[in-house]
């Protein structure tokens, strides 16, 4: 995986974000409340899951390769008024202590990793009986979703996705559809 390059990908994405008032809690399945918990982001992108977490009472970090997603992050905290330690960090090599964290939460970030590594992360720095709760991957279990995620996958010489008929795909190459060996 091209860690720079991801990140540049996401540099862009996450610059064109402005800070808006975040009045929602982050609601994970199993977890009756997040007050008190200590909550880690996995991919801050936007800022908008760590202050859900933040105003739900949690103790919020939150992580990105992207240090213009990390800094959108530490915007959106402050203009929503709520503390979220938010750091640049790469989830294959998470730098907190073991059993930190009460919750893990992400969305839209398994099919970005090596989730071998990134999984026996996950396990080290989750406390014992904590809860992981990821949301919104791309599954190859959706036949008509698989097809058109492999369609535009190609890429031309350059590196550069193909279009398919008149899409053209927006991503990194890193990316790929969420299997169930993953």
């Amino acid at each position: 995986m091209d860690i720079q390059k991801e990140a540049a990908h996401f540099d862009e994405v996450w610059r064109k974000v402005r800070p808006t008032k975040v009045t929602d809690e982050l609601q994970i399945p199993g977890a009756q409340s997040l007050r008190g918990k200590r909550v880690l982001i996995c991919s801050c992108g936007s800022g908008r899951d760590p202050v859900r977490a933040a105003n739900s009472g949690a103790e919020v970090f939150a992580v990105d390769l992207s240090p213009a997603g990390v800094k959108k992050a530490q915007e959106m905290a402050a203009f929503n008024q709520v503390s979220v330690d938010a750091r640049v960090m790469d989830l294959h090599h998470i730098e907190f202590p073991d059993k930190y964290f009460d919750v893990l939460y992400g969305s839209a970030i398994l099919h970005h990793l090596n989730c071998d590594t990134a999984g026996a992360e996950f396990r080290r720095v989750l406390k014992d009986g904590g809860i992981v709760f990821f949301e919104d991957e791309n599954t190859d279990r959706n036949p008509i979703l698989a097809f058109f995620y492999r369609a535009m996958s190609g890429t031309d010489a350059n590196g550069n996705f193909k279009k398919y008929g008149f899409v053209k795909r927006i991503g990194t190459t890193n990316e790929r559809m969420f299997s169930r060996q993953d």
